[in-house]
């Protein structure tokens, strides 16, 4: 039988290997062609031409995934880093980072947020009573604790100021630097592990969040702690390392939802294992069980809280869900538009969030962004690189909270993307370091290439530092986003001392960063206009009047009823006030309170006397019968009728806001009112004055020092407050406002309601005025019983010009809050001769 020779292996057609020279020859212009385009895209979109920049992108990624679709990953082939070279690299690299996220950490950035200082002030809180050891937060912080352990080591140890807290993001970032390093060499090279730890230490979005005192930047270092580990335990089977990836993983559980995000990076990466390695579980099914047990274990106490308290394991996902915030119909746009955003944020638009980020500008400087575009894309073009694609998964997945949630794009959200960025940004300079080694090796130019990338990462360092220190800490929006009228409250306590007493404005009252910052000297109470003016309190302490720029008509009051008081603007740096402080003496309290008294002796002999209740006529040393004439205002804590009496007095005449008091007592509305009392005084009894609301049942109680002041003139309009719209039925109180100024933090009806104001306006001088009414709903301003200015129409201005005689005038005004929250009105004049002004207290009289 005939045996069948097989032909010989045909040979490769010559034209076939000469256009395979020809690309091996030309891949270091292309890969050169796709950075000059990536570049042209990133101009592109620094102009905001969003479609041109998508073209140039795109091109470049294609030539970026395709130029070098065979190159190996020569991770272990540079023979001149020697290990002890390396090691001092490294921790210059890291020192760098420490520098970056310490310098001036206690200036900058200015301020001190909410969130931060709900997180010191739960650490305190652990300092001060060991018995509180929670594992979550309370409603205000609804997160994991392990943050607050560290806050609580920080403040034991650097004593009790917002500095000492921000040392954990600081140390946490630096640490992450290092760590990021040991999870890069897995990927590429040792010079390129080197240089991606520096981009990562130069980062501005990671130095940013490593000097807040926030619990996502806790995300970022257990992340790279679990990969590095778990990619060093698969290499070396070590079941040890594999245990410390799964208690990194646990821990990050334990600090912010970000976190969540991790095992469903490295589960979906060890479950591709088994495609691409059919021996991998033979081979590792012990590291796995260590990986896995250790885990669990060290979740087991926040996953059974998770199990039976949900409710508050995830009310804040359920608050930022962009599905709770649009309507049904509108939920896929919503989200498509989110995904887009998000996408964008590092190359072209950046978050918004002044905390977060330079407004507007992309979380990359142009150099990271284009390293990171040209790993993305050759990490796409070789998923099926273990590697690339855990680089690209991770990318993806730490996404996920701003695809979902509100206020896309969001830096902090997206924390735990810092880490994959920084490994795209490292593949993409090892494609180029790699091509610019094969293109330059053997020529002399391949000394200089060691020189070329300190180089370039020192423009990097330059552009981040620079941007960060100057222009981001330097802008309105950051500046002003950490809270910075609130800590400068706080401070500006903590320099008065436990010594004062203050009044904080009502938007800023309670606030975490006030009750931090001033927690060791803090005694407060909310401004109110009615109650805080003068000083209720007991007199025993200084006042503080911290008042934000809303209320800045109050300052007509405190310079009224206080002339003695010390008047400071806090200005930030951008020529705008943040809060203004008014401190009054003790003396300058009590000076104001009583009433101012003259006494007739019967020899003709007088005295004038600030005098408060009870008096002892003794005290006079004037032979009787003496005749006593006390006059000043006193204040009603609220609307009602009050019966008035004087004991101790052998005859006494009480007059309020100039009429005679009878038995009946008097229908008074809250607030200020002139009070007149004339008593013949005889014998050694004390005189008191007593009040009780018209009740049989109500005690006499003695009228309180503070709620009588020497002062006799009473300004402001006497106001009826009613639940309907159209001030109709009785009035639900009555007040004697001082400043028409309704703010919705200090008023405490909510809308449907109406008010009328009444009483009188003292025109200085004759000549004609103009009157200007400005709200957010309807209003009318009545003069003498005549429509002056109607205003009908929401958030506009109306105005009008009468003329006046000089002297008292009857004026009238109403408004009605139909909707919404918020009640505004403002009510302006300018007369004759003068500027225009917000209507002066002093000429108004209930």
């Amino acid at each position: 039988m005939a045996v069948r020779r097989r032909s010989p292996r045909r040979s490769a057609p010559a034209w076939r290997e000469k256009i395979a020279g020809f690309y091996h020859l030309t891949q270091p212009g292309w890969l050169g062609l796709a950075v000059v385009l990536a570049w042209m895209g990133q101009d592109a979109f620094a102009g905001r031409h969003l479609a041109v920049g998508l073209v140039w992108w795109l091109a470049a990624m294609v030539l970026a995934g395709s130029a070098y679709w065979r190159q190996p990953d020569r991770i272990d082939s540079e023979k001149n880093l020697t290990p002890r070279l390396e090691g001092w690299i490294l921790a210059a690299v890291v020192a760098v980072a420490a520098v970056v996220r310490w310098w001036h950490l206690a200036d900058i950035p200015h301020g001190y947020h909410f969130d931060e200082a709900m997180n010191a002030l739960i650490g305190l809180q652990m300092l001060q009573d060991p018995a509180y050891v929670p594992i979550f937060g309370p409603p205000d912080a609804p997160l994991p604790t392990l943050y607050h352990y560290y806050n609580l080591i920080a403040l034991k140890l650097g004593g009790i100021s917002a500095y000492a807290t921000k040392w954990v993001p600081a140390m946490a970032g630096t640490a992450t630097v290092a760590v990021f390093y040991f999870l890069a060499r897995r990927v590429v090279s040792r010079p390129v592990a080197l240089a991606a730890a520096l981009l990562l230490a130069l980062m501005r979005w990671h130095i940013n969040f490593s000097r807040i005192n926030y619990v996502g930047i806790l995300t970022p270092l257990f992340a790279a702690s679990a990969g590095y580990f778990l990619l060093r335990g698969l290499e070396t089977k070590n079941r040890w390392h594999m245990a410390w990836s799964g208690l990194s993983v646990s821990l990050g559980l334990y600090t912010y939802y970000a976190s969540n995000l991790v095992p469903f990076v490295l589960g979906p990466y060890l479950a591709l294992q088994l495609v691409w390695d059919r021996d991998f579980l033979r081979r590792q099914w012990q590291g796995l069980l260590f990986f896995l047990g250790v885990s669990l274990a060290v979740f087991a106490p926040l996953g059974i809280f998770a199990l039976t308290e949900p409710q508050r394991f995830f009310v804040r996902n359920q608050q930022v869900l962009i599905f709770n915030h649009v309507p049904p119909e509108q939920a896929v746009s919503a989200f498509w538009n989110n995904v887009k955003t998000t996408l964008l944020m590092f190359n072209y638009f950046g978050d918004c969030n002044g905390r977060h980020n330079l407004p507007e500008t992309p979380m990359l400087d142009p150099v990271t962004g284009v390293l990171f575009g040209l790993g993305l894309a050759w990490s796409l073009a070789h998923l099926h690189r273990p590697h690339a694609f855990l680089a690209v998964w991770w990318f993806l997945v730490a996404l996920v909270p701003g695809f979902l949630t509100i206020e896309a794009p969001q830096g902090y959200r997206c924390i735990g993307a810092i880490v994959p960025v920084a490994l795209l940004a490292a593949i993409g300079l090892e494609r180029l370091w790699q091509a610019a080694k094969d293109l330059v090796t053997g020529t002399r130019v391949s000394r200089w290439l060691w020189l070329a990338l300190p180089l370039l990462l020192a423009w990097i360092g330059v552009h981040n530092v620079g941007i960060y220190f100057g222009r981001q800490a330097n802008h309105t929006a950051c500046w002003s986003e950490f809270n910075a009228a609130e800590a400068g409250m706080g401070w500006h306590l903590a320099k008065l001392g436990p010594r004062t007493h203050a009044y904080i404005s009502a938007g800023s009252y309670n606030y975490p960063t006030i009750r931090f910052l001033a927690q060791a000297a803090l005694d407060s109470e909310p401004f109110q206009l009615i109650h805080s003016l003068p000083s209720n309190d007991p007199g025993d302490k200084d006042l503080s009047y911290l008042l934000l720029p809303i209320h800045d008509g109050a300052l007509e009051l405190l310079r009224f009823y206080y002339p003695g008081g010390k008047e400071t603007a806090h200005r930030s740096p951008f020529d705008f006030t943040l809060f203004t402080s008014y401190e009054v003496s003790r003396q300058e309290v009590l000076a104001n309170r009583g009433l101012a008294g003259i006494y007739l002796g019967a020899e003709g002999k007088r005295k004038e006397v600030r005098t408060v209740f009870p008096f002892r006529p003794a005290s006079l040393e004037m032979s009787g019968p003496v005749t006593a004439k006390w006059e000043g205002s006193l204040r009603f804590p609220n609307s009602g009728r009050y019966l008035l009496r004087l004991e101790g007095a052998a005859t006494a005449r009480i007059y309020l806001d100039g009429r005679l008091l009878g038995s009946e007592g008097v229908a008074a509305a809250e607030g200020w009112h002139r009070l007149s009392v004339s008593a013949t005084l005889s014998g050694e009894r004390a005189v008191a004055l007593y009040w009780r609301r018209d009740s049989a049942a109500a005690p006499w109680n003695l009228v309180p020092d503070w709620s009588l002041s020497p002062k006799t003139e009473v300004h402001g309009l006497t106001g009826a407050y009613f639940r309907t719209t159209d001030w109709s039925g009785d009035p639900l109180f009555r007040r004697v406002d001082p400043l028409l100024s309704l703010l919705g933090h200090d008023f405490s009806l909510s809308a449907p309601f109406s008010v009328r104001w009444e009483g009188t306006i003292n025109a200085p001088r004759d000549g004609h005025y103009l009157f200007e009414v400005l709200s957010n709903e309807a209003a009318w301003l009545y003069i003498d019983g005549k429509l002056a200015v109607a205003n009908e129409e929401a958030d506009r201005t109306s105005q009008s010009t009468i003329r006046l005689a000089a002297g008292p005038h009857a004026i009238r005004i109403d408004y009605q809050k139909k909707a919404g929250a918020y009640p505004r009105l403002v009510l302006s004049w300018q007369a004759p001769g003068q500027a225009k002004t917000k209507l002066p207290f002093t000429v108004l009289s209930p």
